[in-house]
């Protein structure tokens, strides 16, 4: 086939991929398939002709890669000042203490309802 990946017919219809040499993000055919072996850049009939040994070392250059990926992505992120982080702790735990006491009394309430609709 032509293809770089055998698909069942049935997927052959006019759905144009901006990316063609990727699989589709169909239950059927999912895109992460290849990914999730760490060859995420090839498609199946390339996958197939590879030795165990290309396998492996494909694998490997693609878990370089994410590491690599992973390293300038972590770069880009602004963590919060010891400020902003005790100021946000400060407010989940008013609300934790807010929130639990309005289940409680909650809770205390409708049980003595539905005790006082039992005795009658």
């Amino acid at each position: 086939m032509t293809d770089q990946y055998y698909r069942p017919v049935a997927q052959r219809l006019e759905h144009r991929s901006p990316k063609p040499g990727v699989g589709g993000s169909n239950p059927f055919w999912p895109a992460t398939y290849f990914a999730s072996l760490g060859l995420g850049s090839l498609g199946l009939g390339e996958f197939l002709k590879m030795t165990a040994m290309e396998k492996v070392t494909a694998f490997v250059q693609d878990t370089i890669q994410f590491f690599r990926e992973v390293k300038v992505e972590l770069q880009k992120v602004t963590f919060p000042t010891r400020q902003e982080t005790v100021g946000s702790t400060i407010v989940v735990l008013i609300l934790t203490v807010i929130i639990g006491i309005y289940l409680g009394f909650s809770d205390w309430a409708l049980a003595r309802i539905v005790q006082m609709l039992l005795q009658g």
